[in-house]
């Protein structure tokens, strides 16, 4: 999947994501960042966001977090983020999702 978002005709934010697996009601996701991207917020549980190669910028509410190569942060269930590459960085995220036949738990 590629998310391109433009603004003008300039492009302010490429994102390529791969579902590498499921696993019950979560997703792992390969993620090609470059630039700022969108808003997202974490509804139902927290989320992991690895910068798996690259350097990575992390903003919330709480302010920008800055990540290495090897970094792992904890999403909280209700937060506000976007990710921005430095310049590129690979991204695994594991996100909640649902699954057909399978319910969410509380």
């Amino acid at each position: 999947m590629r998310c391109v978002h433009t603004t003008q005709g300039k492009i302010l934010f490429v994102a390529e994501s791969v579902t590498l697996a499921h696993v019950d009601t979560y997703a792992l996701n390969l993620i090609l960042c470059q630039a700022a991207g969108p808003w997202w917020q974490t509804e139902h549980q927290s989320n992991l966001v690895l910068c798996y190669d690259g350097e990575l910028v992390l903003d919330s509410e709480f302010g920008r977090i800055s990540m290495q190569q090897g970094e792992l942060v904890v999403v909280p269930k209700g937060l506000t983020y976007r990710l921005s590459g430095v310049d590129r960085a690979l991204v695994l995220s594991m996100q909640r999702h649902e699954q057909p036949g399978l319910p969410l738990p509380d």
